[in-house]
C-alpha cells in the first residue's frame, strides 16, 4: 500500500472565509488521501486553523467542519446593527484620509465578542489535556512582540485564549493581549502565517495519537 503523503496546511491572515471554505471542503469528505500532520495561523487564519484542529484532537474531521462553520457563521452579520456597523467600518477605511484612533480610548468592544465566540466554538475545558494527543496534528499559532517586533510561535499543547486573541488582535480594532508577560499584537505584522517552523518537526517521531 502507497503511504500517504503527510501535508501541512497554513492559513494566512487575509483571505480567513475562505480559507474556512477551504478546510470545511478538505475534511467534509472523510477523505484518507492525505496526513494531516500540522495546521497553522495568523490573525483570521488563526480562527480557521484552531477550531478545525480542535474538532481534530478531539472528536474527529466531522467535529472540525461543524466548529469551523459554526464559529464563521456566528461571526457573520444579520443584524441590522451589524450590517450597519461593517458598512461604516468599510466606508471609513476607505477614505483617503483618515484618523488613527487609539483602542484603549473606547470599550474593547472586539475583544469580548471574540471572546464569546471561542467560548461557544473552542471551549478550552473540554480539550484534552494530554500534550500527545494535542499534538497531532501540530498547531502552531503566531503572534507579535509589539515592544521588540519580535514573532512569537504558540503551539497547540499549551494552548491558551489569550494566545488566539493576541495573534488576530490587530490594531486599532483590538488592544494588546498579555501573554506571557510579553504584550502582543497580531502576527501579521511578523508572521503571515507559521511556516518556517514546520520544517523543525520531526513529524515521524511525533507520539502517535
Amino acid at each position: 500500500m502507497a503511504t500517504k503523503p503527510k501535508v501541512a496546511i497554513a492559513c494566512q491572515g487575509g483571505g480567513a472565509v475562505f480559507a474556512a471554505g477551504v478546510l470545511q471542503w478538505l475534511f467534509g469528505d472523510e477523505s484518507d488521501r492525505f496526513d494531516l500532520v500540522g495546521l497553522s495561523g495568523t490573525s483570521g487564519g488563526t480562527m480557521c486553523s484552531a477550531p478545525a484542529w480542535a474538532g481534530l484532537v478531539t472528536v474527529g474531521l466531522h467535529d472540525a467542519v461543524e466548529r469551523l462553520a459554526g464559529f464563521w457563521r456566528d461571526l457573520e452579520a444579520r443584524a441590522a446593527p451589524d450590517i450597519v456597523a461593517n458598512a461604516l467600518g468599510v466606508w471609513y477605511t476607505r477614505l483617503p484620509v483618515n484618523a488613527e484612533i487609539s483602542p484603549y480610548l473606547y470599550p474593547p468592544i472586539a475583544e469580548d465578542r471574540l471572546r464569546e465566540l471561542l467560548n461557544a466554538h473552542l471551549p478550552f475545558d473540554a480539550l484534552p489535556q494530554d500534550a500527545a494527543r494535542r499534538s497531532h496534528p501540530t498547531l502552531l499559532i503566531g503572534a507579535t512582540d509589539l515592544q521588540s517586533g519580535d514573532r512569537l510561535i504558540f503551539t497547540g499543547e499549551h494552548l491558551t485564549q489569550d494566545q488566539l486573541l493576541a495573534s488576530a488582535a490587530v490594531p486599532p480594532l483590538y488592544r494588546a493581549v498579555e501573554v506571557e508577560g510579553r504584550m502582543c499584537w497580531d502576527s501579521l505584522f511578523s508572521s503571515n502565517p507559521p511556516v518556517r517552523e514546520f520544517t523543525d518537526f520531526d513529524f515521524d517521531r511525533r507520539p502517535a495519537r
